[in-house]
């Protein structure tokens, strides 16, 4: 699990990449997390971890979860608050 720094010149309202994950069960939490509290969000790269053991290992990429600005602090509070 690793956050991105945020880029202050994106205005509050644009979607960026915040945080990316090789962890499937960690994004699920996450993702959990977010949908409870009906945060807009979408995920990169969550399709390649039902292909491990297929031509792409799993080890090999990350899930990237792009949301708000605004939300980001949200995100990193939760990330903080559970140790994740």
């Amino acid at each position: 699990m690793k956050p991105f720094e945020r880029n202050e010149q994106e205005s509050e309202g644009d979607f960026s990449a915040h945080w990316e994950t090789s962890d499937p069960m960690l994004l699920s939490i996450v993702k959990s997390f977010l949908d409870a509290r009906e945060i807009r969000y979408f995920v990169v790269g969550q399709e390649l971890f039902f292909l491990e053991g297929a031509a792409v290992p799993a080890a090999n990429h990350c899930a990237i979860l792009y949301l708000a600005n605004r939300d980001y602090p949200i995100l990193l509070e939760f990330l903080e608050r559970e140790n994740l």
